[in-house]
């Protein structure tokens, strides 16, 4: 009984902290964030100590978190934002993803450089979200089945990306699973006077 006591206790916590984030965020979203080229976060080494930080859940749990193969390395990877709201969103999108994946399948990162802005995707291998669920999986407290969640994460990943100049997304993949995609801004290089 006291394994479950600290089980459901140790739920409630993640819970409170999940609202009293996604409030805090809406409090302080006109925070300041980098849209400076020299100090602006990279996508791409956020996305490596996401999976770093995740990995051994995932791989607990027999579900493989990775990047995707056809990134560039040596690319320009940074975006206008904050480097740790940056990971958080990363970081609840593979959490989300890892949720609804089967075991033995793949979470993948994907990044896809645009004119002006940078493209990631995070890809499962689940069942997809039904179309009627998906049109409110951005909205606060919803939720896409009985995930025991209090439906806060995308609502940040939102917040998060619209407060920086960018977009997200979800998409039913066609071999089936589902793509969540945000699309950042680059920050632009200072010009000389």
């Amino acid at each position: 009984y006291l394994e479950i006591g600290k089980k459901q206790a140790l739920q409630e916590e993640i819970l409170i902290r999940d609202i009293l984030n996604a409030f805090s965020a809406e409090i302080t979203a006109l925070e300041s964030f980098t849209v400076d080229a020299d100090t602006a976060p990279n996508l791409l080494t956020s996305a490596q100590e996401v999976i770093q930080l995740l990995s051994p859940t995932f791989v607990l749990n027999k579900v493989n978190l990775q990047l995707a193969d056809n990134i560039d390395q040596t690319s320009d990877w940074r975006v206008i934002g904050d480097k740790s709201r940056l990971n958080r969103m990363i970081a609840n999108l593979a959490e989300n993803a890892f949720r609804h994946s089967p075991m033995d399948s793949t979470v993948t990162i994907g990044l896809q450089q645009e004119e002006d802005s940078i493209l990631m995707t995070v890809d499962d291998q689940g069942s997809g979200i039904p179309a009627e669920i998906a049109k409110h999986i951005f909205e606060k407290f919803s939720q896409a089945g009985n995930s025991g969640r209090v439906g806060l994460g995308l609502y940040f990943c939102r917040m998060t990306a619209e407060r920086w100049g960018g977009q997200i997304g979800y998409l039913l993949l066609p071999q089936g699973g589902s793509r969540f995609w945000v699309r950042l801004l680059k920050p632009k290089p200072k010009t000389e006077e």
